[in-house]
């Protein structure tokens, strides 16, 4: 476990998450073989085409009531579901 994005900006605070995300995936390539998402957003739709550039299976977890209801409403949701 790392923290990502500690002391930013709320603004930015989702952006560098998901670079960092990105980032740790192509770092750990060769220790990681099944990287676990939990939740939707920005560093899911990140990591899932570097994820399957590289090659690894991905395990994701959405839970929540309606939460594949909202995400089929946004581009973002859409393109995470696909993936």
């Amino acid at each position: 476990m790392r923290i990502i994005g500690a002391g930013i900006s709320r603004l930015w605070l989702d952006h560098v998450f998901a670079i960092g995300v990105v980032k740790k995936l192509w770092a750990m390539r060769r220790q990681y073989r099944l990287p676990y998402f939990l939740m939707k957003g920005l560093q899911l739709a990140a990591g899932l085409p570097v994820g399957r550039m590289l090659g690894l299976k991905i395990v994701m977890k959405i839970s929540g009531s309606g939460i594949l209801e909202l995400m089929q409403q946004s581009w973002l949701g859409r393109l995470e579901l696909k993936l």
